[in-house]
């Protein structure tokens, strides 16, 4: 049987689709995808890979607790989807500037990753878990920076990377909203290989991209030291950050907060930063915001919220401490972002050395977080998100 608030909200999903059509709301509550609708494939790239991603991402540590893992361990199930990633980005991201063959790149990741995150199904063991993540995550490095340089390309590149940005995320809320209704993680392992495949159909009508070939050096020692400011920066805040992360479900649970609930504080933030990504890149396109100030005031915010959601009493209080995330990853991402693709003629190599760190950071911070907590309990993984957060505003500033 269905919990209260299932039943509860498929009773008002019922009445709004009664009364006015769910297609209709959904298109004028977010107005980029009417776009998407239109059909642009582009988007769609964006949108639809990341509601797997999230969807099967969303119980990892809950899921892994559940099969008695410790806290040690759920750290470290829990990095090898990112350092999957990590080790694919920046391989990925040069060979699509090196060969120019970046829709080709993505066409590729989105089949890997149809069949991998599907066989995520199987995971039974510690070993299991280990090595399924780690090719899931490995897969999804394969199209994510091919298909970032083909929006960065663009003319009012900022404002694209800005909207693309936000559909990633919105398909990350859609991914936690299913994530929260299905309630079953090896569903949601079977389910996400389909998600892939409708991204595939779309990667087929993507625009012939132009071929421009671009000279990337094996190990880009002089592009590391050109962004080694926003690079350091980035990496001090989500280490710090993804140490909170790995035991934040943990928490909310402790707060008394069900899957569904645990869910909905996850969608809550992914959906703010749809709005706020999508605001930041117009505001940026028109020259109103800096990216400096942008990735400064981001790590300033988390480590805010971070010193917050150690005091608060009930999980209904997480709503307010996601908004103030929300608001500091939306800053901190484009700003990131923006920065890279507007001082580096390589972008998918350099924007993939910035996901490469945000992988390597995510590494560092579940394992971080898992001893980290095996040590001093929850709240010293959220003391230790300000503290890295402090110090990334402080780095920031050589930007």
């Amino acid at each position: 049987m269905r919990s209260l608030e299932a039943r509860a909200f498929y009773f008002c999903l019922a009445c709004l689709k009664h009364y006015f059509p769910l297609e209709l709301f959904i298109l004028a509550s977010f107005p980029s995808l009417r776009r998407l609708f239109g059909f642009d494939p582009l988007l769609a790239c964006f949108l639809l890979p990341n509601i797997a991603v999230y969807a099967t991402g969303q119980f990892i540590s809950l899921f892994a607790q559940d099969l008695g893992f410790s806290y040690w361990e759920i750290g470290l199930v829990s990095a090898s989807f990112y350092l999957g990633s990590m080790l694919s980005y920046f391989l990925f991201g040069r060979l699509s500037d090196v060969t120019g063959r970046k829709t080709m790149l993505v066409k590729i990741g989105f089949v890997i990753s149809a069949v991998l995150f599907s066989a995520q199904f199987f995971i039974n063991d510690f070993s299991s878990f280990f090595v399924l993540r780690f090719v899931a995550g490995f897969a999804m490095g394969v199209y994510s920076f091919p298909l970032f340089a083909i929006a960065a390309v663009k003319k009012d590149y900022r404002q694209e990377i800005g909207l693309t940005g936000a559909l990633g995320q919105l398909g990350s809320f859609f991914g936690a909203a299913f994530a929260a209704l299905i309630g079953d993680v090896r569903l949601l392992f079977a389910f996400s290989g389909v998600f892939f495949v409708f991204s595939l159909f779309a990667s087929l009508k993507i625009a012939r991209v132009r071929i421009v070939r671009v000279k990337v050096p094996k190990i880009p020692l002089a592009m590391l030291w050109k962004n080694r400011a926003v690079y350091t920066a980035y990496f001090l805040r989500h280490t710090g950050a993804n140490a909170a992360w790995v035991v934040f479900p943990i928490f909310l649970r402790g707060l008394g907060a069900s899957l569904f609930w645990i869910g909905a504080i996850s969608a809550f933030n992914l959906l703010l930063q749809y709005f706020f990504m999508k605001k930041i890149g117009e505001l940026a396109q028109k020259g109103r915001l800096d990216d400096k100030k942008l990735a400064a005031g981001g790590a300033i915010a988390t480590a805010l919220a971070f010193a917050l959601v150690i005091f608060i009493p009930h999980f209904a209080f997480a709503f307010l401490f996601m908004a103030i995330i929300a608001a500091a990853y939306s800053m901190l991402y484009t700003g990131s972002m923006f920065y890279v693709a507007s001082r580096n003629p390589e972008k998918a190599s350099s924007a993939s050395i910035l996901g490469t760190i945000i992988s390597l950071s995510t590494v560092v911070g579940m394992v971080a977080g898992g001893v980290v907590s095996q040590w001093f309990g929850i709240p010293g993984a959220f003391a230790f998100a300000v503290i890295l957060s402090l110090s990334a505003m402080v780095v920031s500033q050589k930007m």
